[in-house]
């Protein structure tokens, strides 16, 4: 049996849906953990409605 995924309402009528760096790494989150989660979250969730990537305080 095929799953077909839901189809995602438009942008405007959900809330937004994404990974925030503070959530797991804090003030510690590097490059290369950002990138790794942003490609995960492009692999398995994006066909979700998860399309959002904020890389929180202290990034510089």
């Amino acid at each position: 049996m095929t799953r077909f995924p839901r189809p995602i309402p438009d942008r405007h009528l959900r809330p937004p849906m994404g990974w925030n760096s503070w959530d797991c790494y804090g003030t510690t989150v590097t490059e290369d953990e950002v990138l790794a989660n942003a490609a995960f979250m492009h692999d398995h969730m994006l066909a979700h409605g998860w399309d959002t990537v904020v890389v929180d305080i202290q990034w510089y």
